[in-house]
């Protein structure tokens, strides 16, 4: 199993003068070829490792010349390879990146019938090795990328030449064929001329060299160079466009070529005169009367047919932009005094879209699949359908920046996608956000979502619509962002920060994916109303317990006046949350009713009713208050060791009383972080079950729908964490993880369960047991919460079951959440959804959560190299064909 980097390095204009560390001189565009090691040496697939590797080439740029790294991949074992590449004998080098058009071709087949005839053709038994080929498959846009060494630069010649000829079609056998789309090649000589030229068979040739010269005239002393002047059939002349002049002449010995190209002393090869003179060169070699070696059985393939989706999609913007275009000349002739800037506004965003458009519009005239578009169509098709749906409704500002970062990621993605694709740019990089990221892993994830978002849409989705547009980005794990903060939940655009790093590691790539893409779709499985009543009971319970830990309101508090406040909190919580709905309702009469379930309406509503309801009740002429202190009265008094008489004592300690309560709630309400710590608020409190509820369900999603082990959940979480290891165990993610274990492995009293043989929790507990790494606190946590859910929580319960805090140390919000009925709430509403999800995966969508899981097994578990490529062609190639044979006359 092989695994390499094929760096294809580019000076940058003008060249600089260090003389960097390469393998072959390339002539065309390309000045050098890098071949990087074997990253799968001993047959690790780790394809973590190319991103590693590109990171330290990347630390190595000097600034004066660009890499552009090709991954190659081969089932082959890693000693052929290596006999490839180190085999010396050979000394010219063609790399032949080739697109194939027909459908699910079969990749081994076509490498290996390419490589027996172009071998065949070349070698006969019995005399000298004159061509070896080595192919490979790739993850960006190509499908084979064919390594061919020969000793005759014409050799190389045909085999392009044949590749382009019109017969371009090859038989595998079994009625299938291979159809070949486009091919791209660069070719080199070995860097070690001395060597290279032991081995080279000659023969009669034309070199063109293109000049750009660095002054006018320049080129007048570049042709008289000492290393040019005498060369047989010498021309020049003048050029348009890129170059400034064409030098020709004809050699018949390689090394009359190749003296021009030496390091320090030849006029190419980053002399003094090269860096006076020159600012580029680009060179091309050409043969006449080149053989045809006959690769196909002559006959043709059927090109792809493609909906014309773009044009629909201009047709959809093309009135409302017409519009716009009129009025804003009527503006400038003075014949209407309309709103000029509001007009240029949406004139700009409208162009930047038409633009767009228009020019990926080319893709759907392609006959093979193309990732750029697969990528992006989908996701500007929701776009296209925001901007007409925002002409109807008031728009601010915030409309016209997000429409900013859609087109900023569409542009990150183009950038970097066309790095790796056949239309290889020729200037220098100079964005921060273009990455080298394989693009066929990019389509494959943007797939991989549009899978999940179905299933969840057909079985628990409202008629609502979801896009995701996944980009490069540089956050620490996958994010992502909606867009458009309207309050219309039927229609939404998300855009999906992937770490380049992560892209390279599936295997927490797709389980983040799926977790994200869970946050929005699958409205009907959250069960908000649900999730809304064990917010409320769980928030009647964490007062409580924050004013028991309270040092200042800690005396006060006895049993009855705990189950006291938890009860009338209950009762009266979700009296005042409706009426702030209602208000809510009359100030904002265009949100959706739907809406006010939702987590980001919900919290706003659930803090400002607390808030009131605790300035209102909870003060000195309130009756909660002095309930409160009369059960702290009778408390003194049953403990019976008051003397008689000794009560009125206790009433004058009311003020006191009240200066603490009054203290405490000011905080509950008013609280601000202190210390990098947050204190104990309704805020914060609010903000950590919406955490472990979202984080949890999002959590348990994934987990079934992927059918994921419990060490895949563990190391997946532990991958994602921000915070210091050491810090985990203390965290509100040790409660998250607690929580979905103990749904993951106990029917926890309501109803089926759905057991899976790979969430064992004496697992969880050999973990513990046996390891010696900082994870072992974390490992404890997540026992001893998971225990304190397991229990049956009792009413007059009030004290912590799990202590993970010192005595010194200040309670946090965190802590107050180790309590059996708070967790136990928690879970209550997750284990219905997990109850629900169960039912549709074990029943009606149990085919397509069979496609989802296979999908994720063939990236992450060890299969072929060629098989895992093939599969993900196939995947891709399956939603190509669902989008284009949609109905896109009605798209809007």
């Amino acid at each position: 199993m092989v695994g390499r980097i094929l760096n294809l390095i580019s000076d940058h204009i003008p060249p600089a003068e260090a003389i960097y560390e390469y393998d072959y001189r390339a002539f065309g565009y390309y000045d050098a070829i890098k071949i990087g090691r074997n990253l799968f040496e001993g047959n690790q697939d780790i394809l973590s490792r190319f991103w590693s590797e590109s990171v330290v080439q990347t630390a190595n740029l000097s600034g004066g010349y660009s890499i552009q790294a090709i991954y190659l991949f081969s089932d082959e074992d890693e000693n052929t390879d290596i006999d490839f590449w180190e085999n010396k004998t050979l000394p010219f080098l063609f790399i032949i990146m080739i697109q194939l058009s027909n459908e699910g071709s079969e990749l081994p087949a076509f490498k290996n019938i390419l490589e027996q005839q172009i071998t065949q053709h070349f070698n006969t038994p019995g005399t000298d090795i004159k061509l070896q080929i080595m192919s490979y498959y790739t993850l960006d846009e190509n499908d084979i990328v064919c390594a061919i060494k020969c000793a005759d630069y014409a050799a190389g010649m045909s085999i392009l030449n044949s590749l382009h000829a019109p017969m371009n079609q090859i038989n595998l056998g079994g009625g299938k064929y291979a159809q070949i789309a486009y091919t791209f090649t660069i070719s080199g000589i070995l860097a070690d001329f001395d060597e290279a030229l032991k081995n080279v068979v000659d023969k009669d040739c034309e070199c063109q060299i293109h000049v750009v010269e660095r002054y006018p005239g320049t080129i007048e002393d570049i042709c008289c160079h000492e290393q040019l002047k005498n060369k047989s059939g010498l021309k020049k002349n003048m050029l348009l466009g890129r170059d400034d002049f064409l030098i020709t002449f004809n050699f018949q010995h390689w090394g009359e070529v190749l003296e021009l190209y030496r390091e320090e002393r030849g006029i190419f090869g980053k002399s003094q005169v090269h860096m006076d003179k020159v600012l580029s060169v680009s060179t091309k070699f050409i043969y006449e009367n080149l053989e045809t070696i006959k690769l196909g059985d002559g006959s043709l393939g059927y090109p792809r047919g493609s909906a014309r989706i773009c044009s629909g999609l201009k047709d959809v913007l093309r009135k409302k932009y017409g519009e716009l275009v009129s009025q804003e000349n009527a503006i400038l002739y003075g014949s209407d005094n309309g709103n000029q800037q509001e007009i240029e506004n949406q004139l700009a965003y409208y162009k930047a879209i038409w633009q767009i458009i228009n020019s990926i519009e080319k893709f759907e005239y392609q006959a093979f699949p193309d990732y750029v578009y697969l990528t992006i169509y989908e996701p500007l098709k929701m776009l296209v359908y925001k901007i007409v749906e925002f002409e109807n409704i008031n728009y601010d500002l915030r409309c016209i920046a997000d429409i900013y970062r859609f087109l900023t990621a569409v542009n990150q993605i183009s950038q970097n996608l066309n790095k790796a694709d056949r239309q290889f740019t020729q200037i220098p990089e100079l964005n921060a956000g273009s990455y080298h990221v394989p693009i066929k892993l990019t389509a494959y994830y943007s797939v991989f979502i549009y899978k999940v978002k179905e299933f969840l849409n057909t079985w628990f989705g409202k008629g609502n619509f979801y896009e995701f547009l996944l980009h490069p980005g540089m956050n620490e794990t996958i994010r992502v962002r909606k867009l458009f903060q309207d309050q219309n939940d039927k229609n939404r655009l998300l855009l999906v920060e992937m770490p380049e790093k992560q892209v390279f590691e599936p295997q927490y790539a797709i389980i983040t994916l799926i977790h994200e893409a869970a946050h929005f779709v699958g409205s009907l499985l959250r069960n908000r109303r649900h999730r809304y009543r064990m917010m409320n009971l769980s928030m009647a319970r964490m007062i409580p317990i924050a004013a028991y830990l309270d040092k200042r309101t800690n005396e006060f508090m006895t049993n009855e006046s705990f189950v006291y406040l938890e009860r009338e909190l209950r009762d009266q919580f979700e009296i005042r949350i409706e009426k702030e709905r209602e208000y809510l309702k009359g100030t904002k009469t265009d949100i959706d009713e739907d809406l006010f379930s939702h987590s980001e309406y919900l919290e706003i509503l659930m803090q400002n009713a607390l808030n009131t309801f605790l300035g209102e009740s909870l003060n000195e002429k309130g009756d909660i208050f002095e309930t409160i202190f009369g059960f702290y009265i009778k408390n003194q008094v049953d403990r019976g060791s008051l003397q008689a008489g000794c009560e009125k004592m206790l009433w004058e300690r009311k003020n006191e009383f009240e200066k603490c309560f009054s203290e405490f709630i000011y905080d509950l309400q008013c609280g601000k972080t202190e210390d990098n710590k947050k204190l104990i608020t309704v805020k914060f409190m609010l903000d950590i079950l919406f955490y472990l509820l979202k984080e949890c369900f999002s959590d348990i999603v994934s987990i079934l729908l992927l059918g994921l082990s419990y060490t895949d959940y563990l190391n997946s979480i532990l991958y994602n964490v921000s915070i210091p290891l050491e810090n985990v165990a203390e965290s509100e993610i040790s409660i998250r993880v607690a929580l979905v274990m103990e749904i993951m492995v106990s029917k926890f009293r309501t109803g089926r369960n759905f057991p899976d043989d790979s969430w064992d929790i004496n697992d969880i507990r050999n973990l513990y047991a046996q390891d010696k790494t900082d994870k072992k606190e974390f490992y404890r946590t997540l026992l001893a919460v998971r225990n304190i859910i397991a229990e049956e929580p009792q009413e007059e319960e009030v004290l912590l079951k799990l202590d993970l805090t010192s005595h010194n140390k200040k309670i946090s919000v965190t802590d107050i959440c180790y309590d059996s009925k708070v967790l136990n709430y928690l879970a209550e509403y997750l284990m219905g959804c997990k109850k629900e999800l169960c039912e549709k995966i074990h029943g009606d969508g149990k085919k397509e959560i069979e496609e989802i899981r296979e999908a994720y097994k063939k990236l992450t578990e060890h299969y072929d190299v060629a098989g895992r490529i093939i599969f993900i062609n196939q995947f891709v190639d399956q939603y190509r064909k669902k989008i284009l044979t949609k109905n896109h006359k009605n798209m809007i």
